[in-house]
């Protein structure tokens, strides 16, 4: 399995097989079930599997629910690099440049 820190290379391959239907589903109960405490968790699987599955605006529209109710988190690496992957997916580069350009990513090792 590839790893990397920031994004895991199996569970994108995992999300694009199988039934898109079922796991959507599954990962959108997971982030509604969720306690607070592990909903930004359970939102990044949701957004990973629609990049996974190439749907940028979807991606898009929960990293920004992600944004809204966890700022903190909205400023990690990981998120930035899902962020600038949506832009880069959906076709807008600026957003993805702008994403990728902040200074939370010069400094990470991953």
């Amino acid at each position: 399995m590839v790893r990397h820190g920031l994004l895991d290379a199996a569970t994108v391959a995992r999300y694009r097989r199988g039934s898109a239907r079922d796991t959507a589903n599954a990962l959108l109960s997971a982030a509604v079930e969720a306690p607070r405490r592990d909903r930004t968790a359970a939102r990044t699987q949701l957004a990973i599997f629609h990049l996974a599955q190439r749907n940028a605006p979807e991606a898009r529209g929960i990293l920004e629910v992600i944004a809204a109710d966890d700022p903190l988190a909205a400023k990690t690496a990981q998120q930035l690099i899902l962020r600038a992957l949506a832009g880069l997916i959906g076709g807008d580069g600026p957003e993805a440049r702008r994403h990728l350009a902040d200074k939370a990513l010069a400094f990470d090792a991953d």
